[in-house]
C-alpha cells in the first residue's frame, strides 16, 4: 500500500469507492466529482495504485471571532470495507493534517457521523446544533403568511445578504461570497433540494430554508433567518409541507421555534482541528506576556511552548493542553476554566488563565455544513 495525493484520472475509481462507502447516487457523485473534487486536497491510500481509501478536503474560510480564517473542510473520509480495521484512515488523516501544516492552513473542520472517532486525532467538538422534530401523525400549525417557494438562481443577492447578516453573532460558520452561496445552492440542487423563503413586509428575504423530501420525511437542511418570527414561519411552512411525514429541521441552538407537539434538542455538531498553530495564535492573540504549552500527536511541529503571537517562548507555561483542546478554547466553545474543570487543561498560573479567558471569551459556536 502507498499513500499519495489523488490524480485527476482517479476520479472514476474514487466515485465508485464513494458509492460503496456512502451509497450516494450517480447524479450526486457526478456533480461532486466535477465540482468538489480537488486532487491536490484529496489524500488517498492505494493498492496497486488503485485508491482504496481517501480523505477529501475543500478549501474555504470560516467566520471565527469576527475574523475570516482560511480553513479546510474535511469530508468523504472513507475506506473500502475490505481494508477497514488496518489503521489506514489514521495514517491518511495524520498525513493530511501534516500537509495542511506545511501549507500554513490554520484550521481544519469536519462533521463526522461519530465525533468521538476523531478525538484521538485531536479534532474535538467545537459547535452545537439544534434540532426540531415533528412526528408524522402530529397536528400541523396554521400555514404562515409570507413564506414562498423560491426557484434556484433567483434573488441570490438577497439570499447572500441574509446569510451574511445571520452568521455575524456566531463563531465557526463558513464565510461565503455570493458566488460561494450560489455554488452551495448547486450542491443542494444536485441532491434534490427545494428552497423556501420568508419575506418581510417590504418583500425582502429575512429567512430561507433548503430542504429535502423523501417518501417518509422532510429534512430542513439549512435554515437561516434574521429573527425569531422568520424562524417560526419557516418551521410552520415546513410542517405543512410535511403533511403525513416526519419533519426534522436543523437550527441554531439559540433559535428553536415552538410548534405544537414538536420537540427540540441540542447535539454536539462538528469537530475542529488546528493544522498550523503559529498562524492561528497570531490571528487571535498577538499580545505579550502569555505562554501556552501545546501537545500534538498528529503534527510534530505544533508541539512546544508558544506565546500568543505563535512564536516559541522560553517562558514557563501558564497553561498546558493538547492542540485539540486549544482549538476548543480558541474557537470559543470552551473556556480555559471549563477545560480545566473537565480535566482537559492544566492551569499553572490562575491569574494568567483568567486574563486569557477575558481576552478570548466563549462564543456562540455554530458550524455551516459546507461539504
Amino acid at each position: 500500500m502507498n499513500i499519495r495525493w489523488a490524480k485527476p484520472q482517479d476520479k472514476d475509481v474514487l466515485s465508485q469507492l464513494w458509492h460503496t462507502c456512502f451509497g450516494d447516487d450517480q447524479v450526486f457523485r457526478d456533480w461532486f466529482f466535477h465540482n468538489r473534487f480537488w486532487p491536490e486536497y484529496c489524500l488517498t491510500a492505494c493498492v496497486d495504485d488503485r485508491p482504496i481509501a481517501a480523505v477529501y478536503g475543500l478549501p474555504t474560510r470560516l467566520w471565527v471571532r469576527h475574523r475570516v480564517v482560511p480553513a479546510i473542510i474535511i469530508g468523504g473520509v472513507s475506506t473500502h470495507p475490505d481494508h477497514r480495521g488496518k489503521g489506514i484512515m489514521r495514517q491518511l488523516f495524520s498525513g493530511f493534517q501534516q500537509e495542511m501544516h506545511r501549507r500554513s492552513i490554520p484550521l481544519t473542520f469536519l462533521h463526522p457521523v461519530r465525533e468521538n472517532l476523531y478525538f484521538s486525532l485531536e479534532h474535538y467538538t467545537c459547535s452545537d446544533r439544534g434540532f426540531l422534530t415533528l412526528h408524522a401523525n402530529a397536528d400541523r400549525p396554521v400555514q404562515p403568511v409570507g413564506v414562498v417557494p423560491l426557484d434556484f438562481g433567483r434573488r441570490t443577492a438577497q439570499l447572500h445578504a441574509c446569510y451574511q447578516q445571520y452568521i455575524q453573532p456566531y463563531c465557526g460558520p463558513v464565510w461565503r461570497e455570493e458566488k460561494d452561496l450560489c455554488f452551495k445552492a448547486d450542491d443542494y440542487k444536485a441532491g434534490g433540494a427545494k428552497l423556501i423563503a420568508a419575506m418581510d413586509a417590504d418583500n425582502n428575504i429575512e429567512g430561507y430554508c433548503y430542504y429535502f423530501t423523501d417518501d417518509k420525511s422532510v429534512l430542513g437542511e439549512e435554515c437561516v433567518a434574521l429573527n425569531d418570527n422568520a424562524f417560526c414561519r419557516l418551521a410552520a411552512a415546513l410542517a405543512n409541507l410535511a403533511q403525513g411525514l416526519e419533519l426534522t429541521i436543523k437550527l441554531p441552538t439559540d433559535h428553536l421555534p415552538t410548534l405544537p407537539q414538536a420537540y427540540t434538542e441540542t447535539k454536539p455538531w462538528g469537530c475542529m482541528g488546528i493544522a498550523h498553530l503559529p498562524t492561528l495564535l497570531n490571528l487571535f492573540g498577538g499580545q505579550d506576556g502569555f505562554s501556552i504549552e501545546v501537545t500534538d500527536p498528529v503534527v510534530p511541529a505544533n508541539n512546544g511552548i508558544f506565546d500568543l503571537k505563535g512564536q516559541p517562548t522560553t517562558l514557563p507555561p501558564q497553561v498546558s493542553l493538547s492542540i485539540g483542546r486549544l482549538a476548543q478554547w480558541l474557537s470559543g466553545y470552551r473556556s480555559l476554566a471549563q477545560l480545566a474543570v473537565e480535566g482537559n487543561a492544566a492551569i499553572h498560573d490562575d491569574a494568567a488563565a483568567a486574563k486569557l479567558d477575558q481576552l478570548l471569551p466563549t462564543q456562540n459556536c455554530l458550524c455551516s455544513e459546507e461539504y
